[in-house]
């Protein structure tokens, strides 16, 4: 993959999760402030966790941190709850929709956890390094 690449995808998951962090803390406290229900507070709850679980990952990401993985667990798993629970709770919508809505957001979630994890791996492999790691390595298997 040529440096343009690399650079494009990098900033592609980066951007991703900055606007996962913005939507999930400003949004989820907004939400929480106008919560009616316990179980609107609690989604406003896994909001708040997906935004904050994404920029633990943003911030791994940028520091090259042996802990990218478990952030970006957390925030696939964190937004997968949110993206089910709220159709049901804010829209009145069946568990179907919730169960759709929860796969779409694990496969796109996935996709942006691949970005990220296949630039973990090129760490190593940065042109210049002439074999020497230019950065710590960080274990994605």
């Amino acid at each position: 993959m040529t440096r343009f690449w690399r650079v494009i995808r990098f900033l592609s998951v980066s951007s991703i999760l900055l606007l996962a962090i913005w939507l999930g803390v400003k949004e989820g406290v907004d939400g929480y402030r106008g919560a009616a229900t316990a179980s609107q507070r609690i989604a406003a709850g896994f909001q708040i966790a997906y935004g904050i679980a994404a920029a633990a990952a943003l911030l791994a990401l940028l520091t090259h941190r042996t802990w990218l993985k478990p952030a970006l667990l957390l925030w696939v798993l964190t937004i997968a709850t949110t993206a089910a629970a709220a159709p049901v709770v804010w829209g009145g919508a069946g568990w179907a929709s919730a169960a759709l809505a929860s796969a779409v957001t694990l496969a796109a979630s996935g996709l942006v956890m691949w970005g990220c994890l296949a630039h973990a791996r090129g760490w190593k492999r940065l042109p210049g390094s002439k074999g020497e790691e230019s950065f710590p390595q960080v274990s994605v298997e």
